[in-house]
């Protein structure tokens, strides 16, 4: 009785853990500056009220419609170490040109082609160390022009109240500008938005 109390309690602590970690750290913005490409970025997040060892984890796109992830688009997010609770992190596209526009610095300089280099109809994921979607934007396989999460030339936005990360993409946690209209969203507005003055990252 006691090794299948052990047994139990072991599981049940291994569950707890898991589920911990996938409502940790979420996409709380995606840019794609109209008329400035170097202003493109990433920005996450720690919802938890603990801090989170990123050892491991990793940024990671499908572009356009691909099935697959394009895997040399992804980025290591090892180098930020553990993000601490209620703490941002940005993941720039060119690091150099992202502190000159916005006046602060960023975590990870992704360089041409990577996850913070969207052009507005891709999908962007946050992926644990054992390669499972902690929080995505998108709809992987759909190329996102003319959908809910088009947002070339614009932004998306992750509204306040969202308090834990998702495997599958809610459309209505997301506020999106973009140069386009489309029907059937929360909130997509045809409104395309310039840098520094409509982005807040951090």
């Amino acid at each position: 009785i006691s090794d299948n109390n052990n047994y139990f309690l072991t599981l049940l602590f291994t569950l707890c853990l898991t589920a911990i970690s996938f409502g940790q750290v979420i996409i709380t913005e995606l840019a794609d500056p109209n008329g400035e490409l170097t202003g493109r970025y990433v920005e996450i997040y720690n919802v938890s009220s603990s801090p989170v060892d990123l050892t491991g984890w990793a940024l990671q796109r499908w572009t356009n419609d691909n099935t697959d992830p394009t895997t040399s688009a992804n980025v290591d997010l090892s180098s930020i170490g553990t993000l601490a609770s209620g703490s941002f992190a940005i993941i720039a596209r060119d690091e150099s040109a992202f502190q000159t526009i916005y006046g602060i610095s960023a975590d990870i300089d992704a360089g041409d082609g990577g996850p913070a280099d969207s052009n507005g109809d891709d999908q962007i994921a946050i992926i644990d160390a054992s390669d499972n979607i902690i929080d995505i934007f998108g709809v992987p396989e759909e190329d996102g022009t003319g959908t809910c999460h088009e947002f070339e030339d614009g932004r998306a936005e992750r509204i306040g109240s969202v308090a834990a990360s998702a495997a599958v993409w809610d459309e209505s946690e997301w506020n999106v500008w973009a140069d386009s209209t489309v029907s059937g969203c929360t909130s997509h507005t045809n409104s395309p938005r310039t840098a520094p003055g409509d982005y807040d990252p951090g």
